[in-house]
């Protein structure tokens, strides 16, 4: 319950600044104004710790149907952290669309609702902040491996193939300064 900008976790943030990692983080799943409480403070510490990458490990999980009383409008919401340039998306998690009576067709594959939301922040961003299979991509209730794969492979006509490279790993490669 601890905010994660709190003065008490300056060490945490510091030590994984130090180590040049990036540090997963998972937003949501809670009432609408802790979670824009949650993006505020990522916001001061993004900005306090100049060195630090944050992934959002899943999609933002404030990922809820408009006429949920937690809706928002997780581009806007995310927007100022992803003009940061230090703040990555997750692209794996498509469980929020998952309920048929409340997303309709946008809870079946290929997710079109999920489709829309990484061409906007595409085409405000770049493929620069997305990635995939950061953490665990959480699918198999509403599909496969494979097709969150494909996903991203063949369902985004928005990006080119170099885009798509760096989303499927190029990104992470560069942010864990590994060599491929």
């Amino acid at each position: 319950p601890e905010p994660i900008a709190h003065p008490r976790c300056d060490p945490l943030w510091r030590d994984i600044e130090r180590a040049g990692l990036p540090v997963y983080i998972q937003t949501g799943f809670c009432s609408k104004n802790r979670y824009l409480d949650q993006l505020h403070g990522l916001r001061n510490v993004i900005e306090h710790y100049v060195e630090l990458n944050v992934i959002e490990s899943h999609f933002g999980g404030n990922v809820v149907y408009p006429g949920h009383p937690g809706y928002t409008d997780i581009v806007a919401d995310l927007h100022p952290l992803l003009e940061t340039g230090r703040f990555f998306l997750e692209l794996g998690y498509v469980l929020g669309f998952e309920n048929f009576n409340l997303w309709g067709k946008d809870s079946i594959y290929p997710f079109p609702k999920h489709n829309d939301i990484v061409k906007a922040i595409y085409e405000d961003f770049g493929a620069q902040v997305l990635v995939w299979g950061s953490d665990v991509p959480w699918c198999y209730r509403v599909c496969t491996y494979q097709q969150i794969v494909d996903l991203i492979q063949h369902h985004t006509p928005f990006m080119n193939e170099e885009d798509r490279a760096a989303v499927l790993g190029g990104n992470l490669a560069r942010l864990f300064q590994l060599r491929v």
